[in-house]
């Protein structure tokens, strides 16, 4: 149903480069001599037609900025596609609209899109909707008509623009001279069911023939031999439907358009209201023309909605038609006459993309009156009866509802469009920098100026000023306080990209300005990489790294790299051999010390001493004193240790005035030295006076660029430095401080790097973070080169040295600080030079002031260190000493693998027994659902993990909804907890076996995190068992469908044995194997579940547990508990209680005996002791599954098929009353802790419990009596050893299967096995801790347990 699309001609592209040639098509084909004379025609050609409907200059508004639409996600350009039908007002509107978007908003690629006419709301709206990244047929529908009968749109309200003011309905329209005669109502529906009323708008013999022959063919698409009618339905003859009550009697014949959805109600209408009408469709004949000539003066009635030409017109009048609300009638037809809603509506995702857009939208509006000019200059241009033209005409009517809409703008002027246009209309769009600065005065730190944000206002302001770069743009700069600390400047960044410091969108973010201190770049560089943001600095010159390693980090300052050079060169110069350094252990970035100590030249000796952050007064003289013979000191640290320094030096006579010359950093606050203002700041006092601290730094000196270029220096701007410079104090009144040019500058880089970046292509400014903006974007920095306020500006990352980011063509200014008492204060001045480009160090030694001449280094004659060491090997002293750092960093190197190591393993000790690997975890992306297919609705129970819910989830779109089970992680979990969590869930995912919980999907991208399985409708085995122990000793139940006879139990049990054999296949050891973790289906099948502690066994046999964890002990078999060993045979020893628990319908093991009862007892081969009426064949299953000797415990294979040939084995044998079960939920136990264990710990009392019962005979014969309870046992028994239980039991092979089982029905044992009178219960699972064994050394054991 798509027709026609419209947009703007192709148009030349502003600031188009005199130099670039320029193509036919709408771009203009010129040389280069009329070149810059075409272009300026060619931009007052844009002016003026950007201005021919709303006028903006004239009623003065601004004209707007050149705006584009882009798919942030392709970086493409896209239209703004407006949706319009064939109606008339909608053509209107739509028209409108565009011109709004282009001339009140500059809007460049605005189209139409037509689609044939439809009333169908849910089809017109599904053309505005996307799925995923694509882009839908439409953006904008201006005039949506909304049924009143519509409950739910389908759509989102983010979509919805409002409405107009004027609804829409359909209609009947009569000529008003129709009900000339007395008492003739026409304007009435009911009037229609008299013949004399429908007499008036009948037709005569003449009319009809006219009407079939011309009127209701449709010509447009009739082919030749055939004829088609404006309607082929089969209830039309010749396009007319005639009524049975019409066919021997004259009736009213009404006119409709084409046959279509909206009207096809009517044949319904006529013949349920027993209506005289008869229905012609004529198709587009229907016109103000049709209506004046067709029947001259004669009445004539026709079917049209409002707003629309034809029921515009005044010589007609609507008639009234009941109310579909209204008593009278619930037929739906009645409805399409009841007011429509005519809503605006968008494409959601324009809100981000254009918002300038959005809001006008939201803003546009038509009132009654305005579609009322609007359809009548339409009419009146097009459609008026001056002339007989009622033959079908098709014209391209496009073009003239664009003038009509644009003459109607110009007719109404600013109050038609005023209220359309946003305020900011002409605002320009923002792209913005993240400032990162110093505004926090830090004492430990000593550098801060929150006048750099100063600076970096007046270059975003200037450049929003600058008609020549970025013209449609406005540049910003959010600033935040980073202080020089990385944390701080970390959370600033992020605070940057998560649009915290404003309104801004990151896509639109530039790059970052900052940081300020050296030892803060390198954690912001490794984290904006990974955001793919550009970040280029100010200050932190001392920050040297590999540029390739970081290609998206740039400096408008040189690296203080190159202040090895000017030491060597000064040192030289003044003749000094002998220098120390005192570094502070944080300042990591002084790396002109390490160019000194690896690259000594000319004999210059240098000794580099450390000192820490946190050494105290005493600490820090200790380290003067190991520089005391050095006279030349250079020191790098920051300004709160500096303090410590100097202060520290003044009392060890360590000054200038006593020989010594102290190099300090540059970049300190002006009055880092006055101790009355940073004592409460440090917090901590500082033993000097700001007297004595000015004449410890007296006559120090430093170095540092030059931060501004000469006054004379004409930049960018073609302004001259000094010209900046008092612009900077007009603007701020203050001086700008040391850095503000190179803050000025970074911003200027900034925005003529992006300038031609958006030349180049406009539609990276969609995204200003994506792989191949961010490259282009830095090679573009990269080759950027220009004169700015703090000299040439030049990146030269092409260079033959891959370290350069910036040129070094600055000075390097020496200088010395001189204190004037009268002040009490003092100031630097610039003793010497020195140029980078010709390595040339301008120093006049008499510019120099120190009190007594150059000051000697302090140098002795060398002696041997290493002295003995050097005649003993017959080396040189230079050799002796190479050879003992070589040895030294050899055992240094040891020491440290060892250190490594032994940390190593006990680092490992005290991780929990976690085995699964991100790697793997990270497959389950493909499990992943949609969050809003899971609907929870009830719980189920708690997990060890969290709350586990029964729920709904639908696994496609159109599936039905399935029951489900939601396994749930609490919110707040520890990363081992989401790791176990997970780790279940990828253990599930491999197993696909009829008697295993199925894992269906999982919900991971927000807590809490889902684990959806399978729903097993009588939940675990336990309480299945528990809850129809009773029906054990009802014999009135029994048969052979109940839910307790032994061919349910036994199959039961097949379940679980088929599920640990599927298992043991894929070699697999489950070690948790028991009826509380296997679930009962609605059909009684069993499956296994509860894979937290399942794990592979790989190559071995075996898996072994050698860390601390929770372990079942009372499931556990003896070498699982002695040596921490699980295989498919310690499955078949739990296997074999799981079995003990389904005859005893839930009874806890090992009854009456605490953990350590149980732990010992296994240990010394003894087993569970059986009910003592447990029939002989069951009972040698179950001693095989116990058997001592792993080796002789049976394989699941083989005891499924033991199950499975005899389908009675499993029966019930109760000995206990039907309420003595423990629980085994509780966390007591009468243990003692170790010190260092871990594990929680049970509040419940602590207190012995009693001992199990002996057996008191044997097992019964077949012959007994189906029921095996016990009624007179004794309470309170010692548990009975079994020595013969450690000898191999051969069941499978030398048992005789003479008898079947049968199943038992006796009544409850009397016999109680809670404890009495308060004591403990026992828990289910304790916490292991294994340790070297003494009997072996390459196995461990438990040595200490705790319950939980």
């Amino acid at each position: 149903m798509k027709g026609e699309t419209r947009g703007p001609p192709p148009s030349c592209p502003s600031n188009t480069p005199p130099s670039l040639p320029l193509l036919v098509g709408g771009r203009c084909l010129l040389s280069s001599a009329p070149l810059l004379l075409l272009l300026l025609l060619c931009g007052c050609l844009h002016a003026a037609e950007a201005e021919k409907c709303m006028r903006l200059k004239e009623n003065g508004k601004s004209l707007p900025p050149q705006r584009y639409l882009y798919d942030s996600w392709k970086q493409q350009e896209l239209p703004i596609k407006l949706d319009t039908s064939e109606r008339l007002s909608h053509q209107l509107a739509t028209a409108l609209t565009k011109i709004l978007l282009q001339e009140g908003l500059g809007y460049q690629n605005v189209t139409i899109t037509q689609y044939s006419n439809t009333f169908n709301h849910n089809w017109v709206l599904s053309r505005l909707k996307s799925t995923g990244h694509a882009i839908p047929e439409a953006m904008l529908n201006m005039e949506v008509w909304i049924p009143p009968t519509a409950n739910d749109l389908n759509i989102t309200a983010e979509s919805d623009c409002g409405k107009h003011a004027s609804g829409g309905r359909f209609g009947w329209f009569v000529s008003k001279n129709s009900s000339n005669a007395p008492g003739v109502i026409t304007d009435h529906w009911r009037s229609f069911q008299r013949p004399e009323v429908a007499q008036i708008f009948s037709l005569d013999d003449q009319e009809e023939i006219n009407l079939r022959h011309n009127y209701t063919v449709d010509t447009i698409h009739t082919r030749h031999g055939e004829t088609r009618y404006w309607c082929e339905k089969e209830y039309c003859e010749e396009g007319v439907f005639t009524p049975p009550l019409c066919v021997d009697q004259h009736c009213a014949t009404l006119f409709i358009g084409n046959h279509s959805d909206y009207n096809a109600f009517l044949k319904e209408q006529v013949e349920k209201e027993s209506l005289l009408v008869r229905l012609a469709w004529v198709g587009p004949n229907l016109t103000p023309q049709f209506l004046c000539f067709f029947r001259g003066n004669k009445p004539i009635m026709f079917f049209d909605w409002w707003p629309n030409s034809l029921s515009n017109q005044d010589n007609f009048m609507p008639v009234s038609f009941p109310s579909c609300y209204s008593s009278y009638s619930v037929d739906p037809y009645l409805c399409n006459y009841e007011l429509h809603a005519l809503k605006k509506y968008m494409w959601k995702d324009l809100q981000k993309s254009a918002k300038p857009a959005v809001e006008a939208v939201r803003r546009f509006f038509l009132s009654e009156q305005y579609y009322r000019e609007l359809i009548s200059n339409f009419t009146t241009r097009n459609q008026n009866c001056s002339s007989n033209t009622t033959a079908v005409q098709l014209p391209n009517q496009s073009q003239l509802v664009d003038e009509v809409a644009c003459n109607w703008l110009k007719a109404g002027g600013k109050r038609v469009w005023y209220e359309w246009l946003p305020v900011q209309h002409d605002a320009k769009t923002v792209l913005w920098i993240g400032g990162i600065f110093p505004m926090s005065n830090e004492s430990s730190v000593g550098f801060s100026s929150k006048s750099l944000v100063n600076a970096a206002r007046l270059a975003y302001q200037r450049i929003n000023k600058n008609p020549d770069i970025l013209l449609d743009y406005e540049i910003k700069v959010i600033n935040l306080n980073g202080g020089c600390r990385r944390e701080t400047v970390l959370t600033a960044f992020m605070h940057h990209i998560r649009k915290e410091s404003g309104d801004m969108d990151f896509a639109q973010m530039i790059g970052i300005l900052g940081p300020a201190c050296s030892d803060t770049v390198e954690p912001l560089v490794g984290v904006a990489e990974t955001f793919k943001t550009v970040v280029m600095s100010y200050s932190a010159e001392g920050a040297i790294f590999n540029y390739s390693k970081f290609p998206y980090f740039f400096r408008t300052i040189p690296e203080n790299k190159i202040y090895g050079t000017v030491y060597k060169k000064l040192f030289e110069q003044l003749q000094w051999k002998q220098v120390g350094a005192l570094t502070e252990d944080s300042n990591k970035y002084s790396e002109y010390l390490s160019d000194l100590l690896y690259n000594v030249t000319d004999g210059v000796k240098v000794t580099n001493v450390k000192m820490k952050t946190s050494d105290n007064v005493v600490e820090v003289s200790e380290r003067l004193n190991k520089l005391d013979t050095h006279k030349i000191i250079i020191g790098d640290f920051y300004a709160n240790k500096a303090r410590d320094v100097m202060c520290q030096a003044y009392h060890l006579n360590m000054t200038a005035r006593h020989g010594y010359v102290w190099f300090l950093p540059r970049w300190f606050n002006t009055n880092w030295y006055n101790t009355s203002i940073f004592i409460g700041k440090d917090r901590k006092k500082i033993p000097c006076t700001t007297a004595q601290m000015l004449e410890a730094i007296d006559r120090h000196m430093s170095l540092g660029f030059a931060y501004y270029a000469p006054d004379d220096v004409i930049n960018y701007e073609n302004m001259t430095v000094s010209q900046w410079r008092q612009e900077y104090k007009r603007n701020n009144m203050d001086e700008p401080p040391d850095y503000a040019g190179y803050t000025y500058d970074a911003v200027w880089a900034y925005a003529l790097a992006l300038d031609r970046l958006l030349k180049e292509d406009r539609t990276h400014v969609s995204n200003l973070h994506t792989f191949r903006t961010v490259v282009r974007f830095s090679e573009i920095i990269s080759k950027t080169s220009f004169s700015g306020v703090s000299g040439m500006i030049n990146f030269r990352r092409n260079s033959s040295d891959p370290h350069n980011s910036i040129s070094d063509t600055q000075l390097v200014n020496i200088m010395q600080f001189i204190v004037d008492d009268k002040m009490k204060g003092g100031s630097y001045i610039t003793v010497g030079t020195f140029n980078p480009q010709g390595t040339k160090l301008d120093l006049d030694l008499g510019d120099l002031r120190f009190f007594r001449g150059i000051p000697k280094d302090g140098l002795i004659e060398d002696t041997c260190l290493f002295e003995t060491f050097s005649q003993l090997l017959g080396v040189a002293c230079d050799q002796a000493i190479v050879i003992v750092m070589v040895l030294i960093f050899v055992v240094f190197a040891f020491i440290l693998i060892a250190l490594f190591i032994v940390y190593k393993r006990r680092f490992e000790k005290m991780l929990p027994d976690s085995s699964w690997p991100l790697g793997e975890l990270i497959s389950l992306d493909e499990w992943e659902l949609p969050r809003e297919k899971v609907v929870i609705n009830r719980t189920i129970g708690e997990g060890a993990f969290g709350t586990v819910f029964g729920g709904e989830c639908q696994f496609a779109d159109n599936s039905p909804w399935l029951a489900v089970a939601v396994k749930t992680l609490k919110v707040g979990s520890t990363v081992e907890e989401k790791l176990d969590f997970l780790g279940e869930a990828e253990m599930m995912k491999r197993f696909n076996h009829k008697n295993i919980v199925q894992l269906l999907g999982l919900c991971t991208h927000q807590e809490p995190i889902y684990m959806v399985m399978e729903f097993m409708l009588y939940g675990d085995l336990k309480t299945y068992l528990l809850a129809r122990r009773h029906l054990v000793s009802d014999r009135t139940v029994h048969s052979e469908e109940d839910e307790i006879n032994s061919k349910r139990l036994t199959s039961m049990a097949l379940d679980v044995g088929k599920a640990l054999a599927y298992l043991a296949d894929l070699r697999y050891v489950h070690r948790d194997v028991a009826c509380r973790n296997c679930l009962v289906s609605a059909e009684r099948v069993v499956k296994l579940s509860d894979f937290g502690m399942t794990r592979p066994m790989y190559e071995s046999d075996y898996y072994r547990f050698n860390r601390r964890g929770m372990l079942p002990v009372r499931w556990m078999s003896p070498e699982s508990l002695e040596d921490g060993i699980f295989t498919s045979s310690s499955d078949m020893w739990s296997y074999g209680v799981l079995l003990y628990e389904i005859i005893t319908f839930g009874s806890f093991p090992f009854q009456g005996m605490s953990n350590n009862q149980v732990l010992e007892h296994v240990r010394s081969g003894n087993t569970i002791s059986l009910p003592k009426s447990v029939k002989p064949q069951l009972e040698r299953l179950l001693l095989s599954c116990w058997s001592m000797n792993p080796q002789h415990r049976p394989t699941f294979n083989e005891m499924s098929e033991t199950l499975t040939m005899w389908p009675r084995l499993i029966t019930p044998c109760l000995e206990l009353p039907i309420a003595a079960l423990q629980f085994n939920d509780t966390d007591s136990v009468d243990l003692a802790l170790p010190v260092d264990q871990t594990c929680r710990r049970s509040s419940a009392p602590n207190t012995r419990l009693p001992a199990t019962r002996p057996r008191l005979g044997d097992p019964g014969e077949p012959g007994d009596p189906p029921t095996c309870t016990n009624n007179n046992a004794v309470p309170n028994c010692v548990p009975q050893t079994r020595p013969d239980v450690t000898q191999p039991i051969n069941f499978f092979n030398s048992f005789n299967w003479n008898h079947v089982p049968q199943e038992n029905g006796s009544g409850p044992s009397q016999e109680p096995l809670l404890p009495q009178n308060g004591e403990a219960y026992v828990p289910r699972y304790v916490c292991l801790q294994r340790t070297k064994s003494a009997e072996n050394s390459e196995l461990e054991s438990p040595s200490s347990m705790t319950a939980v």
